[in-house]
């Protein structure tokens, strides 16, 4: 878990995604997803929570850092409206395309990444942030596993 003094840190060398205006916490924390039927950012209903379950979200990035940062309240102009229809989810083409960017997100061969090293906690008053770390294992593909079995019970 990050220290307030981290997150804090973290969040003073954050950059602002832009807000491009168009027509339109279990085994992992975010899904980027970059398909053709749609680009978002899908939540787990318990980070969601843990955020205080917000109607619109900040995003920013520390890239040297790797850090995605996402909160209600981050200082920034950028606020993104959280879908609840199912799960929680950012559409946004222009926010996806920008986080696959930065992190250099490789989605050749996948239509979805997802991100589970993440630290909520509070600042400034609070309020409740998220730092995402977008770091991807290039061994394991975390992405096309849905479901993992694990038998406990010797041969």
């Amino acid at each position: 878990m990050l220290t307030k003094e981290e997150l804090q840190a973290l969040k003073s060398k954050a950059t602002e995604l832009p807000y491009v205006k168009t027509q339109g916490v279990g085994s992992w924390a975010i899904s980027v997803v970059h398909h053709k039927n749609g680009k978002r950012v899908v939540l787990t209903p318990a980070l969601y929570e843990a955020l205080g379950s917000p109607e619109k979200v900040q995003f920013s990035i520390v890239a040297d850092e790797q850090v995605l940062l996402i909160g209600k309240e981050l200082g920034m102009s950028n606020r993104y409206p959280v879908s609840t229809k199912n799960k929680p989810t950012v559409y946004k083409a222009s926010l996806t395309a920008q986080i696959a960017d930065v992190f250099q997100l490789d989605f050749t061969e996948k239509s979805s990444m997802t991100f589970s090293d993440v630290a909520v906690d509070s600042l400034d008053e609070g309020a409740k942030i998220a730092a995402v770390k977008m770091k991807v294992d290039a061994e394991v593909d975390y992405a096309e596993v849905d479901h993992v079995d694990v038998d406990h019970t010797d041969d």
